[in-house]
């Protein structure tokens, strides 16, 4: 997991023993391994996981991804608007650390391939026939 329970009791506060009342602390540990699930699910494709390296921002990751998660929890209708522009968020930038645009320094990368455009050849084995 990329956020430690006590971290995330200690970040959400009071709203933390208002999603959890009825379900107990092992919700909370089963919402941070599932949103640490959709941190290594969206990297996998370009970084060895668990990540390592910013475990600062990781860390956060996990617990905005959790709390929305936490919602579900809940008879409130719908998660909070500043929570879900915050998970968007979250999940822009895994897609831009997906696919290359930003890079963890120092956390080992998987088969990465970057395919290049270019022009057509112009000396092909076809084109060079005789010569």
């Amino acid at each position: 997991m990329y956020a430690a329970p006590d971290e995330y009791k200690a970040r959400l506060g009071e709203s933390y023993f208002e999603l959890y009342r009825q379900c107990g602390d092992a919700a909370a540990v089963s919402d941070l391994e599932a949103a640490s699930a959709e941190i290594d699910s969206a990297l996998s494709g370009r970084y060895e996981t668990p990540v390592r390296g910013n475990a600062a921002l990781l860390s956060h990751w996990c617990i905005v991804l959790a709390e929305e998660i936490a919602w579900t929890h809940t008879p409130a209708l719908a998660v909070p608007e500043s929570l879900d522009k915050a998970a968007s968020r979250v999940r822009d930038a895994l897609a831009k650390y997906a696919a290359g645009a930003l890079r963890f320094p120092g956390s080992p990368q998987t088969g990465v391939v970057d395919l290049v455009e270019a022009d057509e050849p112009v000396f092909t084995r076809d084109r060079m026939r005789g010569y």
